[in-house]
């Protein structure tokens, strides 16, 4: 039986195409609700099959799409559409399941398609082991490996598979994908040095509780004070996915239409959306149901550089997936659930002017202009930031004197290899501090006696939501095991409450500037 494929949100669906020829007028007609690129295959599949050097059948060919019920999208069943009618045409059966995907030029070459790594998958799951698909999507769909994949340029050589088939073996994954052989956590990252990144101690410690927890992060302050520098090279504090994670990485690409022409990666993604991004953008959805950039940057990083110029809505999407690591699109009567599992990092200026908290300078913005301004990031959103960073500019002499830091990967893969030995029985995903469950803080996060009196005294002072204490227990839970230390102590609690104090309002900027000269903060 040949099989196609149609994308229907992460894991799509498997097509059985049947063909029957019967007498009658010549004709062909397609059933089983097929779109508009569907039923156009018919016209492109009638000039392939002849210019490929085969006879169309002179009969009347009624050609169903089965599921009945699942609406057929997509140019990808030219191709099996195309074999099903020569293979009924011979009256030839096959014993083995196939499943074929391929747009078909008038020509009968093929040309690539995207969701190609999806089909493969899927196709291993309900235990097919042959796929044909187009030449320049073979290593796409040999990731998912035990597969035997036919790579094809046109028409006549996927009908020769089919007819004649070949012994060939399944592809084996290669060592390359191996867990046990990735010992380094950060095997092939690039970069990890941020001895460039100058005069922000307080930045780069949050960045590395960050990058080892899973936390969300935001960073506020006047432009040019370098967060957006450093936060750009974020991801390479990233440890490596394991395997199965990467190939879910890569299947939300293919179905987005990336083609997947290089080995699988497992370097998180990396995504930076403009802030002129739509809700169906950032969320997914369109006509063909496609994953948004929440889901393109599942397993990595969403960086929203300038928040305050996104539209409100669409930072409001950011606020299920944060909690639950998927999304749910619905458009008239479908659902599809996208994952959506990303670390956000944000960036935002504190006012419009982006002069308030700089010394030396006026911000002609009002107190209203600056409310107003700030209220594009909604409190919900920013109540789901567990680490909020003020940065000021840094004076000349700090600037020319102070050190980055060329070590923060050390601590990383510390706090990293701590937590999967304790979540080891999670999926590979919620070996993070930060996607703690509620039920799970209070066996997890184990304090010290001076530990649980600071505690206290935080939650007496009512400042925090139940939100905020919880978030506040796993950053401790972090920094105490970047530190490598089994049990909280009042140190951790204090330096995670700090994070936590900042970012309700943009004057805290100002406070925070206080705060500096106070505790006469010097930078290194």
């Amino acid at each position: 039986m040949i099989y196609g494929f149609t994308s229907f949100g992460f894991e799509g669906e498997l097509v059985k195409i049947e063909v029957d020829l019967r007498r009658g007028i010549p004709a062909c007609d397609i059933v089983g609700l097929a779109d508009a690129a569907v039923k156009e295959s018919r016209e492109r599949m009638h000039s392939a099959i002849i210019n490929s050097g085969f006879e169309f059948p002179r009969s009347r060919i009624l050609i169903n799409l089965s599921p009945a019920d699942l609406k057929k999208e997509g140019t990808g069943f030219d191709l099996p559409i195309a074999v099903s009618v020569i293979i009924a045409q011979s009256a030839m059966e096959l014993n083995t399941d196939t499943l074929v995907v391929g747009e078909l030029e008038l020509s009968g070459r093929l040309r690539p398609g995207f969701g190609v790594l999806a089909a493969a998958a899927l196709a291993k799951s309900r235990g097919i082991k042959n796929i044909i698909v187009p030449v320049e999507n073979k290593t796409e769909a040999e990731i998912p490996g035990g597969l035997c994949v036919y790579g094809v340029e046109t028409l006549s050589e996927a009908v020769d598979i089919l007819m004649y088939p070949k012994d060939l073996q399944p592809e084996k994954p290669s060592d390359e994908y191996n867990s046990k052989n990735n010992i380094d956590i950060f095997q092939n990252a690039e970069g990890g040095d941020f001895s460039s990144v100058k005069a922000q101690p307080v930045l780069l410690r949050a960045m590395e509780i960050a990058a080892a927890g899973g936390h969300s992060l935001f960073a506020f302050g006047p432009p040019g004070c370098g967060k957006t520098m450093a936060l750009n090279r974020f991801h390479e504090l990233l440890p490596n996915l394991s395997r199965d994670i990467a190939v879910d990485v890569a299947k939300i690409q293919s179905l987005a239409g990336c083609r997947i022409t290089k080995n699988l990666s497992l370097r998180p993604p990396v995504r930076k959306p403009h802030q002129s991004v739509s809700l169906e953008g950032m969320a997914g959805g369109g006509k063909q149901l496609r994953p948004g950039e929440v889901s393109l940057s599942h397993g990595g990083v969403l960086f929203i550089d300038e928040a305050t110029a996104f539209n409100y809505t669409v930072l409001q999407v950011l606020r299920t997936p944060m909690d639950t690591g998927n999304i749910l699109i619905s458009r008239a009567g479908r659902n599809i659930n996208f994952p959506a599992n990303f670390q956000l990092i944000m960036a935002a200026n504190p006012c419009p002017c982006g002069k308030l908290g700089v010394k030396g300078k006026y911000c002609t913005c009002t107190p209203a202009m600056v409310e107003k301004y700030w209220k594009k990031i909604s409190q919900p959103v920013i109540d789901r930031l567990d680490l909020r960073v003020p940065v000021l500019v840094p004076e000349g002499k700090d600037f020319i004197n102070s050190q980055g830091k060329s070590d923060l990967r050390e601590k990383i893969k510390t706090a990293v290899e701590i937590q999967k030995y304790r979540y080891k029985n999670k999926k590979e995903l919620y070996r993070k501090n930060s996607k703690l469950k509620p039920e799970e803080i209070s066996s997890v996060c184990v304090m010290t006696e001076n530990g649980k009196k600071e505690y206290s005294t935080l939650l007496s002072s009512g400042e925090l939501s139940p939100r905020g204490a919880a978030s506040i227990l796993k950053t401790s839970r972090t920094i105490s095991d970047l530190e490598d230390e089994e049990k909280i102590n009042s140190s951790h609690i204090q330096e995670a409450a700090f994070y936590r104090k900042w970012g309700d309002s943009p004057w805290d900027i100002l406070e925070y500037g206080k705060y500096v000269e106070k505790n006469h903060l010097c930078i290194k």
